[in-house]
């Protein structure tokens, strides 16, 4: 009660101190962060392995048990799942809530490497990933223009993609959809037969015959040049020529026993824009960035990219921002109505204006209060 006495006696100082509250709750509650979720680190680490061809049964088998024991008897380990799909296997890895995540991921990566020799021969390194809860795309560029998908790929992989990535606040632009290029060495099997020559032998050669090898240094006086030997391929034609085989003293070439092709993969991801082939690219941003500032920043950049010909349509296809500006916004339109109609209704009981003055001004104050608590899910 000595406050309220307090502010019956001294109406000014109490008023000018509430506005004081007021308006350092508004302009602290206005330079919050906004994002989705909050900042929060979920004790997990993923690891994924890749073994192309590989049915989920033998994956089970070879790869996913044999990485679930190893990994298992890292420290504060709450629990393992699992996951097997064909040529794919991903183990999550939950710890306790009070582990150090730092630790347990360097744990995990060296288990990991001691296991690597029990795994089949031509299998991927296993990849080991800390689990992100924010690392859901803030936005979807999508990328449409009057030219084959191949190109529009290469364009987005290489020209865009780049820019994109360095806007302050982004992590990640990941390029989906397109024709990605991919040269195709199709051997005849009656020939390969008649020759006597494995399938084997002529991926070593293609392999052998496509790299960059160092070949020392020479010395010159004063100066020192260091030599390479570069034989990888710029176009596609000279492949043909590549020697397999000599038999009888006469040179087998990949044209004598199949065809080479500027080809491309297969696509596994088609995307339309307004019914045309087009490309999309998810933008992440980074941990502790803005998703407001980020999707904002990303929208202003598309028109300043350079190296992008004209005839390319740059629309956002997605965006999280949207949602997140209407939740504030809608928080911030309640606590003002809220406001507004118990005004309303204090001054028809009381049928003072002063009253009613007092009570404007500590409403707001209170609801401040209320908001920020309830938007402690989009704000923090």
């Amino acid at each position: 009660m000595w406050i309220t006495r307090l502010a019956l006696r001294y109406p000014v100082s109490t008023f000018l101190f509430a506005m004081t509250i007021l308006v350092f709750g508004l302009v602290s509650f206005s330079q919050l962060p906004v994002d989705l979720l909050p900042n929060i680190s979920i004790p997990a680490v993923s690891t994924v392995t890749f073994f192309t061809g590989a049915s989920p049964l033998d994956m089970e088998q070879s790869v996913t048990r044999i990485m679930e024991r190893g990994v298992s008897s890292a420290n504060d380990v709450d629990y393992v799942q699992s996951s097997t799909r064909e040529g794919i296997s991903q183990i999550r890895i939950f710890f306790t809530w009070d582990a150090n995540l730092d630790v347990g991921l360097v744990d995990v990566v060296q288990r990991v490497n001691r296991i690597l020799t029990q795994l089949p021969t031509g299998i991927a390194t296993p990849v080991v990933l800390r689990f992100d809860i924010t690392s859901q795309p803030v936005c979807n560029i999508a990328i449409s223009a009057d030219m084959d998908e191949r190109d529009l790929y290469d364009l987005a992989y290489n020209t865009i993609e780049p820019q994109i990535e360095h806007v302050s606040g982004v992590a990640q632009a990941q390029v989906l959809g397109g024709k990605l290029r991919e040269i195709h060495v199709t051997l005849d099997r009656n020939r390969l037969e008649a020759l006597q020559l494995p399938v084997l032998t002529v991926l070593n050669a293609v392999a052998n015959a496509n790299l960059i090898l160092p070949s020392g240094d020479i010395k010159t006086g004063k100066f020192d040049y260091s030599l390479k030997t570069e034989s990888q391929f710029n176009v596609v034609k000279p492949m043909e020529d590549i020697v397999v085989k000599v038999v009888n003293g006469v040179p087998v070439s990949i044209k004598d026993v199949g065809s080479v092709e500027d080809s491309f993969q297969e696509q596994t991801e088609i995307v339309r824009i307004n019914g045309k082939p087009g490309v999309t690219m998810r933008v992440q941003k980074l941990a502790n960035a803005n998703t407001i500032d980020v999707v904002d920043r990303v929208i202003k950049s598309l028109p300043t990219l350079t190296g992008v010909p004209p005839n390319v349509r740059m629309t956002i296809s997605f965006d999280q921002s949207l949602y997140i500006r209407q939740t504030i916004s809608g928080l911030e339109r309640e606590g003002g109505l809220g406001a507004i109609l118990a005004m309303i209704i204090i001054m028809l009981f009381l049928r003072n204006m002063r009253g009613t003055l007092i009570i404007l001004v500590a409403i707001p104050c209170r609801s401040s209060s209320r908001s920020s608590g309830s938007a402690s899910a989009g704000r923090r």
